[in-house]
């Protein structure tokens, strides 16, 4: 339901007017990252309507001498291949009938069960490891801060003034 309400927005902004032609890029962006990260559910209403998407490949719009359009033409380009490209589509139903790919390996580095010759699962990898190492970093600094500002032990305190004189 809540997949077809956003749909159904989308839509609605790719009507709107050729001056509102920053809302219709950032739309377009909003759909390649729903067909990257969305739901097969949602990669298949869009690709149902993509008709609402080929309008804008030919888009041409003058703002003050210059064309704002290319940007617009090119991302619906690319939205449009995505919907056409079967590899892609075909990678996507193996992922959602996959369990969790992500395991551990030695030295607790990550791997995944397939090979990485496509730059879409190279994608995947990156983002992944990149989110992970992030947390890590984050729960180290949070230790860190922990060890500097808890109390320290009176009785390590005199053997350390001690050890001075």
């Amino acid at each position: 339901e809540d997949c077809a309400m956003v749909i159904s927005f989308i839509w609605k902004i790719l009507q709107e007017k050729d001056e509102q032609w920053r809302r219709i890029a950032k739309t377009l962006a909003l759909l390649e990252v729903i067909l990257t990260c969305g739901s097969e559910n949602a990669f298949q209403e869009i690709r149902r309507d993509q008709w609402r998407i080929q309008q804008w490949e030919d888009f041409r719009f003058l703002e003050e001498g210059t064309d704002v359009g290319a940007g617009i033409r090119s991302k619906a380009s690319e939205v449009l291949q995505m919907l056409a490209d079967e590899e892609v589509t075909s990678f996507r139903a193996w992922l959602e009938q996959r369990p969790p790919l992500l395991r551990f390996g030695a030295w607790e580095q990550k791997a995944w069960d397939f090979p990485l010759s496509r730059p879409e699962k190279q994608d995947l990898v990156i983002l992944n490891l990149t989110s992970e190492l992030d947390k890590a970093h984050r729960s180290l600094e949070d230790q860190e801060l922990q060890e500097d500002y808890s109390p320290r032990d009176a009785s390590s305190t005199s053997t350390l003034d001690t050890s001075v004189q």
